[in-house]
This record gives C-alpha cells, structure tokens and sequence, in this order.
C-alpha cells in the first residue's frame, strides 16, 4: 500500500496553496486541499485516510491510492473543475453505525468534475440508510462526469453510482461497471 518514494508520517495539508505539484509520496495520516488552493496536482500519491477537497478549483488527483474509515475516502466538497483520473478508493469498516453519507468517492456541492477509471472496493460495515460507492449530490451546476468506474464488495447496504441530486443537471456515466451491490447499480433522482 505504499505507492510513494517516500513515506511521511504526517498528512499532506493544502491551504490556500496554488500552482502546486506533489508525486510520489505516501501520507500516513490522509490529505486535505481547502480553503481556496487551486491549480493542485497529486500524482502517484497514497493516502492512509483518505484525501478531501473543499471549497477549491482546478485539482488533479491522478495515480493516486486511498484507504481508511472516514465517511468518504476520496471527497470532493464545494469545488469545482476536480479530476480524479486513475484512483483506488477501499473504504474500510467505518466502526459505527453510520447516518449521514458514505461513499468510496464523492463530488458533493462540486461542478464541472471527473471521476475517471477508478477502482473502488471493499466497502465494509454497517449504514442506517443505503448510500453508494460513488456519490454525486447536490451540485448547483452539474456537469459531472463519471468515465470507466469499477466498484465491487459494497456490501449488502450500499449502492453503486449515484449521479445526483437537486441542483444542475449534465451528468454523464460511461463504461463503468458496479459489481456486489445488493441495491441498485446507478440511479438517478
């Protein structure tokens, strides 16, 4: 699980970072890009915990891998134009009995974004209400695209793509495949 050169107990912390590039590195206590950074690339990054991206424009998440047993393992919150193009998400038992959304990558209140072949797996645990291994909710403009997504082992309470809800409309879901989800493959609302 080690996809970095070089392993840093610590986490990565992007605030208000620009025109900034990290490769190559494994962060052992998870990633955050916040508070207006923008033009950020990760590439061939892991993160133990996952990475979150919040009220931010202009990020690449590419070559990346993510695990560990927050709510979301790859977030994307408030931002807009996000790739997140060849990533590995495994959320792992979260160890509560979870009521607010769990996913193994979310685009929430986020536009203008891509989740590209991506592999997410071995969702694990239990959920007062079923959510899904891919979630895109609430975008105020839409245009989000989910290109060649592989999910499977999300257990018998999650579904597999969730496109949107409310909010702008655009969505696109091309070439993916969801695997083991008792539920639902995609739907829309």
């Amino acid at each position: 699980e080690a996809v970095g050169g070089i392993t840093i107990n610590g986490v990565l912390n992007v605030v208000r970072w620009k025109y900034v590039d990290v490769e190559q590195m494994t962060f052992l206590r998870g990633g955050v890009i916040e508070s207006d950074s923008s033009y950020i690339n990760i590439r061939r990054s892991g993160f133990r915990g996952g990475i979150s991206t919040a009220r931010s424009s202009y990020i690449t998440k590419e070559d990346v891998w993510a695990w560990g047993d927050d709510r979301y393992v790859i977030s994307n919150y408030d931002s807009h134009h996000i790739i997140d193009n060849r990533v590995i998400a495994r959320l792992d038992d979260t160890g509560a009995t979870e009521t607010l959304p769990v996913g193994a990558i979310s685009h929430y209140l986020t536009d203008y974004s891509v989740i590209a072949n991506a592999l997410l797996f071995d969702v694990s645990g239990s959920f007062s209400q079923p959510y899904d291994l891919v979630l895109s909710s609430r975008p105020a403009v839409g245009f989000n695209k989910i290109y060649g997504v592989i999910g499977f082992n999300a257990g018998p309470d999650l579904g597999g793509i969730y496109p949107g809800d409310g909010g702008g409309g655009g969505h696109e879901v091309k070439n993916s495949v969801i695997w083991g989800t008792n539920r639902r493959g995609v739907r829309f609302n």
